[in-house]
């Protein structure tokens, strides 16, 4: 005889930021839960870790403040443990540094004017086209195109979206470039090419929050709450989800010892990718969102890690775009400049950033020949090569969802088929294949468990149990 459903433990798999705040939540309303991670740590590609006392992260995660309702709570919760920065990104266009979003004194004062006529032309020849076509671009090429003219676009964005997602961008979804460029006003800018003064572009955001001890800080206040009321498993490895008329009845896991284990959940929370959830399903299920979710492809991404022998960063910049085409990597960060923790004393970390499909000619690269590639990227931009004292690479799978054209149809597919599973929730950045950041992902884990609660508590739940 099963147990009644009030028995059994909510269950959340995956132990990043959209977890935690799942867990969170959970805890803070009293209702038992399990947390699955397979890693060794919390955090996802937001985690924070510790090497030879300093720390070191998977990427900039400051929190963007835009929600003031996720601000408040977080301000909250760290009292006094964080600092509101100013953002700092450049990116290098034709050979030369620009703060990002541009600046009008900057872009006259460094672009040539030659180019500064050309891209001028071809925006006035695209916008007269735009004006009688007014089509919906099929594809991020296509957008680009209409929105640039060819030359800034491949400059800006061209090259470097092939670089960083491996496919011609007229294969990628235009919804790829609504997401992450569209705020750019070109029509501005070539206004500051020819002397006046127009306006700052809105892309991104002016300031972060960011604690001093990184992301982990928000984890580690989180955890406090998270153990009192629930368990959290880590190296856990979930091998199937047994499923009986649209139900998931068990669990099936690997502990860190290598122990075969089982959890009867009432209701499950998953925030792994949409692909591997869907593999994990036994019939019928499967066969009904498998092949659309294995259709979803992700980027996988590599990080080189750089001790260099200077007190103070070379760059002012937490990150810089590296958009040029004679570039490998995609961008270089300087975590020092986010946080004093995030180097050895008297040292700076240049972490770079590369992408790849895992197998990949580039993912086979040994470590010793990734840090032949970075010094040739990093002696372009003029860094003594010299200082450089230690290095580690760290490999990433499934960093980043890459949204091929027409890529919605095989999400639906998927969402609506995991959908048929009535204790089963799919949420979070990779539970909902988005390029979402870390505030959405806390947001996203208070809903999920809210909704979790309400499902778990309904008539219907507590007469199936």
């Amino acid at each position: 005889m099963m147990r009644r459903n009030r028995d059994k433990p909510i269950v959340i798999i995956g132990g990043g930021p959209t977890g935690l705040a799942a867990a969170y939540y959970l805890a803070k309303k009293n209702q038992p839960f399990i947390l699955i991670e397979k890693e060794k740590y919390l955090g996802g590609l937001s985690a924070t870790l510790k090497r030879d006392g300093y720390l070191y992260e998977f990427g900039p995660h400051a929190f963007h403040l835009k929600d003031p309702q996720i601000t408040k709570w977080l301000k909250g919760l760290l009292g006094e443990d964080f600092r509101i920065i100013p953002t700092n990104t450049h990116v290098l266009i034709d050979g030369q540094i620009y703060s990002y979003p541009l600046k009008a004194g900057e872009l006259l004062r460094k672009i040539r004017p030659s180019l500064g006529i050309k891209i001028l032309w071809e925006y006035v020849i695209t916008y007269f086209k735009k004006s009688f076509r007014n089509k919906r671009p099929q594809s991020f090429e296509d957008w680009g195109l209409k929105n640039f003219g060819p030359t800034l676009y491949k400059m800006s964005f061209g090259d470097y979206t092939n670089k960083v997602w491996g496919i011609p961008p007229k294969k990628l979804s235009a919804k790829l470039a609504y997401q992450k460029i569209s705020r750019l006003n070109l029509a501005d800018i070539i206004i500051k090419l020819l002397g006046f003064r127009g306006k700052d572009q809105p892309a991104y955001f002016h300031q972060y929050l960011y604690p001093e001890k990184g992301v982990e800080a928000i984890f580690n206040k989180m955890l406090s709450e998270i153990r009192r009321k629930g368990k959290i498993i880590l190296g856990a490895r979930i091998t199937k989800l047994k499923n009986l008329h649209g139900e998931i009845q068990a669990i099936k896991f690997q502990d860190i010892r290598g122990r075969v284990r089982d959890i009867n959940p009432a209701q499950i929370i998953s925030t792994i990718t949409i692909k591997d959830l869907a593999g994990l399903l036994n019939h019928p299920l499967q066969n009904e969102v498998l092949k659309s979710s294995q259709d979803l492809k992700y980027r996988d991404l590599m990080i080189i890690y750089l001790l260099t022998r200077e007190k103070n960063p070379l760059f002012q910049s937490q990150w810089i775009y590296l958009v040029e085409d004679k570039y490998r990597f995609n961008r270089l960060m300087i975590g020092k400049n986010l946080s004093p923790k995030m180097a050895p004393k008297n040292q700076t970390v240049l972490a770079m950033e590369i992408c790849c499909q895992k197998n990949d000619f580039l993912w086979r690269k040994s470590n010793q020949e990734l840090l032949i590639l970075a010094k040739e990227d990093l002696s372009k931009l003029k860094i003594d090569l010299n200082k450089i004292s230690d290095y580690f690479v760290v490999r990433i799978e499934n960093a980043y969802p890459i949204y091929i054209k027409n890529f919605e149809k095989n999400v639906k597919n998927a969402i609506e088929g995991l959908g048929k599973i009535s204790n089963l929730l799919s949420t979070g950045r990779n539970g909902l294949y988005l390029n979402s950041d870390i505030h959405d992902s806390f947001l996203m884990g208070f809903s999920a468990a809210r909704d979790t609660i309400s499902k778990n508590k309904s008539p219907e739940r507590q007469k199936a149990g």
